[in-house]
């Protein structure tokens, strides 16, 4: 999909968006990296998608600022199903997106998402990085695979390490009871003596 050894990238916005800096500072950043960028501006999930077929576009960019990206989103993956290339080109989307609606995006089918886009996904280089890193993987599966193969590797780890430090809690609890237990038995012999004695004075 790559023209001249530049990787294509489809920039747009949702039909009713209003805002258009962060398109025009996205677009630039990618361009300074060497990326090819077309930018459409507002387009419909459908037209977008089109346009990226045409441009054989190895990456498709939505900026929103609007609200509905769920709604919108599924239909640009669904347009992009129709068209052939979901599992060809790379989808991301940036702007002011509720955070629970990140992972909602990424079952859609998404990619990479950004909140706020530029100003709170990190550096440039953090966001060419996860662009670029969302590329490889929808080029080579394998590497998605084995990222995920190495996240729940950690989560096993980390729940192992859990494991592996509650025993000690079990044994300070553990502990604390038997001193509960010792010390009601030395009152109980207390009280058992204090009786003993009560009883020999009473003989007496």
């Amino acid at each position: 999909m790559e023209s001249n050894g530049k990787k294509k990238v489809v920039m747009a916005q949702f039909q009713l968006e209003t805002h258009s800096r962060e398109i025009i500072g996205i677009s630039g950043m990618l361009e300074s990296e060497g990326m090819d960028v077309v930018i459409m501006g507002n387009s419909l999930p459908q037209n977008t998608v089109e346009r990226a077929v045409k441009e054989c576009a190895d990456v498709i960019g939505i900026c929103t600022f609007g609200g509905g990206e769920v709604v919108l989103g599924k239909a640009l993956i669904k347009a992009a199903e129709d068209k052939g290339i979901k599992e060809k080109a790379c989808f991301i989307i940036g702007g002011i997106i509720a955070p629970e609606n990140v992972p909602k995006l990424k079952e859609i089918g998404f990619d990479a998402v950004f909140l706020t886009a530029m100003k709170d996904s990190g550096s440039k280089e953090d966001i060419i990085a996860s662009i670029q890193s969302a590329i490889d993987e929808k080029k080579n599966p394998s590497i998605k695979k084995a990222a995920a193969k190495k996240a729940a590797g950690k989560k096993v780890a980390a729940k192992k390490a859990a494991t592996k430090k509650a025993p000690p809690k079990k044994v300070a609890v553990k502990k604390t009871i038997v001193k509960k237990v010792a010390a009601k038995k030395v009152v109980a012999k207390k009280v058992t003596a204090k009786k003993a004695a009560a009883k020999k004075t009473v003989k007496k």
